[in-house]
């Protein structure tokens, strides 16, 4: 090995999800693709509300992409959610009131 090391390179394979539905028109494809979405979304504001209920609260970066979100999906809960925020040495938390 001519005296250099090899050093071992790691590959991170990034993987599309597809949604595999029945699909009878245009109508029915939006009415499903909504309703994933809508449950998506709840699964998305639950997390956030656990996270935003612990004692160490989040970071900023997270707080950020937590007000993006609020935004790209139009979700008021969400936005509700991160206007209730309070933040203390860098850490995003809700009051206990708000929990």
């Amino acid at each position: 090995m001519n005296g250099k090391s090899q050093k071992s390179s790691k590959r991170v394979r990034i993987v599309r999800l597809t949604l595999a539905m029945p699909v009878h028109g245009v109508r029915n494809a939006s009415i499903q693709m909504a309703s994933i979405h809508d449950a998506i979304m709840g699964d998305v504001e639950e997390f956030a509300l656990l996270l935003l209920n612990d004692d160490h609260g989040i970071n900023e970066a997270a707080y950020e992409h937590l007000c993006v979100l609020a935004v790209r999906f139009k979700s008021e809960k969400l936005a509700k959610l991160t206007k209730a925020v309070k933040a203390t040495d860098g850490r995003y938390y809700l009051p206990e009131r708000s929990a």
